[in-house]
């Protein structure tokens, strides 16, 4: 992962320096109401922490409180630590709330319900591409990181066995010790899972799992669920969301003297059930997140709550967890600690520590030790000195990200012996007075390398192994921290933004990933070959040695031999652009590229130099760019909510109006053959407003929605000499429609129900290829196309005398010319090329369209028999809204 420090440093050397690395089975689907709690990830951030304390108690934050609160913590200082934790969680909310600012929970799981039930196009048959194993790194045999885990289980019998939860991939499952894993969970609604348990039971093994991502934020939840056949198929518990009132969890404990005893934190309290999850109590209110059971004492259990404004507590149980009481005794914590993380060991089970990440900054805030089970509290260790939460190896840093990545364990044989992780690991052997860093989150000769970002660290209970979840996948150790093996080969959990594929028939592709950086494949093995959380990429066109990629904000970047070095290719150093900044290559011409901020960019000559080809164009930044590969003059670009064209290369831009600037815009599909036939794709729930068609330039807008599901679409592509084949990328998995088709088609029948991020045409191998943000990359072989159609469609079919009507040529076929046969009708209008024809009839009847295509001596004709029907009269429902 790069730090603001490092991206710093990489922005002061772009001009002048060239930058070198070093280095299935089928689940049951129930009826459950997904909810997504919008404000999880965010609830311990230190630029909450003024905001809160001028709050009442128990305020709610909108997500544009939130996102205001944010900008103003970082207006002075954008290196300070969380900065892309929080821009990673506001590029997936943001596009996908409502006017409420929530997300539509019982939309996303109608959708989910209507994907499953509905008919799926089987021609697509999709495999998994990769990355297979955690590539290395480009130049070296560094490892990289495979994707992000929140939590490591293990069986409770047999030692090989070893479970672990991704936020957006997933449950896995390893059955040789971590040497390959694999996941039944990807029909299931949502595949986050923040943490799990497992028990024996009538000679069954049963797992229960809490959904969701509970420190990031950026996956769909659906409450605990369970397994009674040892994780091949998935029910739900009694303690769904619609039965927890849209709670988010993040731990669950089970009574090992009897494992019907669970308890389990959420955003809504503890919860307790003594019939795994038959029946529940909610024995405790309150934001809660760690918990823990005193080895071989289970009456005894302990809690963490947490809090924006610094007032977040122990509380401690001696009723097996029918009630709780803060333990205050000792701790100095009131009003300074946002998030405490809390570990036990059996090596001396009076023992309890309690590691608190500071309010103000997230970083370390200081190590308290109980030896009386948490009756009274010591101060071990305090901010004054090493910083256990922050990115330096040294610890003499400020800050951290205690409010989303802090993890703590005791070794189960000394109480003295204990690893902390919050960006790197340290480790202390003497109860915590003293401290040494186990492992850097950068490559280095002088360190142990894991991935940065601590999520869950756990010894096993069968061998004393030592394990660390992070946003790189799972490391385990053999020697209580001194070297780390990374064992995540074979997860398919990848977080992928978006993805460049070859032009070639090299099979070659580039895809970036959140904080993974960016990966090559280069038609035969993966390599890593930028750091950070990597955007749009691309391969050359024309040559496959040259690749340009992007991070965060607009950085962009080029190398000239395939990954081994790349130099800064930044349009202005000054400027920044969206999370995920739109940049792309020109269809023909490789060496024009262009780049999106609040204007556009233009480079001729591969970023060496570039032309502001707009001028203040949008006080937003744009999130959106697309060119028309038949015209190159004509450019359509877009902010959530306001879509710009030019059809002069830039010289002038017209605002479009359009008919959906309460949804916000995802992407742009301009035909391949006509620069005025555009098709936009829109986020959010609104059921009948998904894709929407312009056949001239944006001047008017045809719903293109009706067989979509009700989630968020987040990309389009058309198939180039085609019948107008298009495909859209969900989140819940791909959809199909051409020119003769009334309506979109389910073509995700072999797909996990994943949110597909990026979706791309490799005309030249005849493949569609997708990002999965959760999934890594999957690929399809396309059919023959389909024989293409002089298709039309008009804008209504059925109306009154003399009422106007559109007929569009919506083929993206080239023609000489096009010709109508509209018998007994008025021409109202016609444009220059004869596409859109306006029409209009005085006499009641059903009336016959023809439309000829010519192109190269060769004719082309559609017929729709009794299209349009004119009646003397039409009936017209009000609904109540309109009265």
């Amino acid at each position: 992962m790069i730090y603001k420090q490092f991206y710093t440093f990489i922005n002061s050397h772009w001009r002048s320096k060239t930058l070198c690395l070093m280095c299935y089975f089928r689940s049951v689907v129930w009826f459950i109401a997904l909810v997504f709690i919008f404000n999880q990830n965010t609830s311990c951030q230190p630029w909450l922490y003024d905001y809160y304390n001028l709050k009442s108690a128990g305020t709610t934050l909108s997500f544009n409180e939130q996102q205001q609160a944010f900008n103003n913590y970082f207006k002075e200082e954008s290196s300070k630590k969380g900065y892309k934790q929080f821009r990673r969680w506001e590029n997936f909310m943001e596009p996908r709330l409502g006017d409420n600012q929530l997300l539509d929970s019982k939309a996303y799981w109608q959708a989910l319900q209507n994907h499953e039930d509905s008919e799926s196009l089987d021609t697509l048959q999709w495999i998994y591409v990769g990355p297979p194993d955690t590539p290395p790194v480009k130049s070296s045999d560094d490892k990289s990181g495979n994707g992000r885990l929140n939590c490591v289980a293990f069986h409770p019998t047999n030692p090989n066995i070893i479970y672990v939860g991704a936020p957006s991939g997933g449950l896995w499952i390893s059955y040789d010790y971590g040497s390959s894993w694999l996941t039944t969970t990807d029909k299931l609604n949502a595949i986050g899972i923040s943490d799990i348990v497992v028990r024996e039971k009538d000679g069954e093994t049963e797992i229960f799992a809490a959904t969701g991502d509970g420190d990031g934020g950026d996956a769909y939840a659906i409450g605990i669920i369970k397994s009674i056949d040892g994780g091949l198929t998935w029910i739900p518990t009694a303690l769904s969301l619609s039965a927890s009132n849209e709670s988010f969890f993040r731990r669950i404990i089970m009574n090992p003297d009897n494992t019907n005893i669970m308890l389990a934190t959420s955003s809504k309290g503890i919860y307790k059930t003594t019939d795994a999850w038959e029946t529940f109590t909610l024995v405790e209110t309150g934001n809660f997140r760690d918990l823990e059971m005193k080895p071989g004492s289970p009456e005894t259990i302990y809690a963490t709550s947490f809090d924006y404004a610094g007032n977040a507590q122990i509380f401690r149980s001696t009723d097996y967890g029918n009630s709780f009481t803060a333990t205050t005794s000792g701790l100095n914590i009131s009003g300074k600690v946002n998030r405490i993380e809390i570990a036990v060991t059996p090596a001396n089970n009076d023992y309890i520590y309690a590691l608190c990440s500071s309010a103000q900054t997230s970083g370390f805030y200081a190590l308290y030790r109980s030896t009386n089970s948490g009756v009274s509290w010591s101060l071990m260790y305090d901010d004054s000195r090493e910083n256990l939460l922050g990115h330096s190896p040294s610890g003499n840093d400020i800050g951290g990200l205690g409010h989303y990545a802090i993890a703590m364990t005791i070794s189960p044989i000394d109480h003295n012996h204990l690893v902390v992780g919050g960006i790197n690991l340290w480790l202390t052997t003497n109860g915590g007075t003293k401290w040494n860093l186990t492992s850097f989150f950068y490559h280095s000769p002088d360190y142990e390398y894991v991935h940065a970002d601590q999520h869950h660290l756990v010894y096993s209970p069968h061998d004393n192994a030592l394990y660390a979840a992070n946003d790189g996948g799972i490391y385990r150790s053999d020697n209580d921290g001194a070297t780390w093996e990374d064992i995540s080969n074979n997860l398919q959990i990848l977080q992928t933004y978006r993805l460049g594929s070859a032009a070639s028939v090299s099979n070659s592709f580039v895809c970036g990933n959140q904080d993974n950086g960016t990966f090559l494949f280069d038609g035969s093995s993966w390599q890593m070959i930028q750091y950070g959380d990597g955007m749009h990429c691309y391969i050359d066109s024309e040559d496959e040695n040259i690749i340009y990629t992007s991070a965060f904000e607009g950085s962009l970047y080029k190398s000239l031999n395939k990954g081994q070095e790349f130099q800064s290719i930044k349009p202005d150093f000054d400027i920044y652009g969206a999370w995920i900044t739109p940049f792309i290559m020109h269809p023909q011409k490789s060496n024009t590229i262009y780049s999106a901020y609040q204007d556009i960019y233009q480079s001729n000559d591969g970023g060496n130099s570039w032309e502001k080809i707009s001028e203040n164009l949008s006080a937003e930044n744009l999130r959106s760019l697309a060119i028309a590969p038949s015209n190159d003059n004509y450019l359509y670009t877009a902010t959530y909510d306001q879509l710009y064209k030019t059809t002069d290369g830039g010289i002038s831009w017209n605002e479009i109006n359009t008919a959906f600037t309460d949804l916000a815009i995802t992407s742009i599909c301009i035909s391949p053959n006509d620069p005025n036939k555009v098709w936009i794709s829109l986020s959010g729930y609104n059921e009948t407003d998904k894709v929407f068609f312009s056949a001239n330039g944006g001047e008017s807008w045809i719903n293109y929605s009706n067989g979509l599901p009700n989630t968020p679409i987040n990309d389009i592509v058309m198939r180039y000499n085609s019948n107008n084949e298009l495909y859209a990328a969900t989140d819940i998995g791909v959809y199909y429609r051409h020119a003769d088709t009334s309506a979109w088609i389910n073509c995700s029948q072999t797909l996990p129900n994943a949110i597909v991020s990026d979706i791309e045409i490799i005309e030249s191998l005849d493949k569609i290829r997708i990002a999965t943000y959760g999934r890594g990359i999957w690929e399809a072989t396309l059919p023959q196309p389909i024989p293409s159609k002089a298709d039309f469609f008009a804008n209504i079919t059925t109306g009154c005398f003399n009422a106007p009507i559109e007929l569009y040529y919506t083929n993206t076929l080239a023609f000489d010319s096009l010709l109508w046969s509209t018998p007994s009708a008025i021409v109202l209008s016609k444009s220059s090329n004869n596409d859109t024809l306006v029409i209009s009839y005085n006499n009641q009847g059903r009336y016959t369209i023809q439309l000829q295509h010519y192109r190269n001596d060769t004719v082309i004709n559609e017929i729709k028999y009794e299209y349009i029907e004119i009646r003397d009269t039409l009936d017209i429902v009000l609904s109540p809204e309109e009265y």
